[in-house]
């Protein structure tokens, strides 16, 4: 049988304590970019056995995971049952119908998108995070695709940020010792936001 660790991230080669670890270096990173607060509400994309949850339900106002394995989410529910502010439900994968317009502070999806990519849905969701966000909503998207591509990655990511009206802030590094995911982080803008207003944030970004 293959190890939770093993299944949510293939680096951490089943071992629990490498996943534990990797998962707080990534929360701490969300904290430094400002995605964290007592009154953000999160969505999570692709949010397996409800790692994320976990570790950023002191963080937040409220999160909900999506996963369009139910069985992934029974584990989660068990994973966080006395987590009253997280919340978990199985997803079709295809959009964020369920959700409506400007319902989340903050879109997670860390190695989701890759398969969005695969599946020819990446554009669809970009439509979609957009659409839920709140003004000025951030979205850390952690490893894009599994291209092989960082400059590819790059295009796509500007390209479909500016097409849905955000911008790129943290533009594929990466920030992490433990995974070498990629991090893109994009704010939805509200027309006040430029390039140079963005130095605090890329000051906060390194670990």
């Amino acid at each position: 049988m293959i190890s939770l660790a093993a299944s949510v991230q293939l680096s951490s080669l089943g071992d629990e304590e490498r996943l534990t670890a990797a998962t707080a270096e990534i929360v701490v990173w969300l904290e430094r970019q400002g995605f964290t607060g007592a009154d953000r509400d999160i969505l999570d994309i692709g949010c397996g056995v409800g790692r994320f949850e976990s570790a950023l339900s002191d963080a937040a106002h409220r999160i909900v995971g999506i996963d369009i394995s139910s069985k992934m989410i029974s584990v989660a529910r068990r994973r966080c049952a006395g987590l009253r502010n997280v919340e978990l439900r199985p997803t079709s994968g295809f959009d964020l119908a369920d959700f409506s317009d400007a319902s989340f502070d903050c879109v997670l999806a860390v190695d989701s998108f890759p398969y969005l990519v695969l599946a020819g849905l990446a554009e669809r969701h970009f439509t979609e995070i957009a659409r839920v966000l709140k003004t000025s909503g951030m979205a850390a998207l952690l490893n894009y695709s599994y291209r092989g591509s960082p400059a590819l990655d790059r295009a796509d990511v500007h390209r479909l940020a500016e097409a849905h009206g955000m911008q790129v802030v943290v533009d594929g590094e990466k920030p992490f010792r433990l995974w070498d995911g990629n991090a893109f982080l994009l704010m939805a803008s509200d027309g006040t936001l430029r390039p140079n207003n963005c130095s605090g944030l890329k000051e906060k970004r390194h670990l």
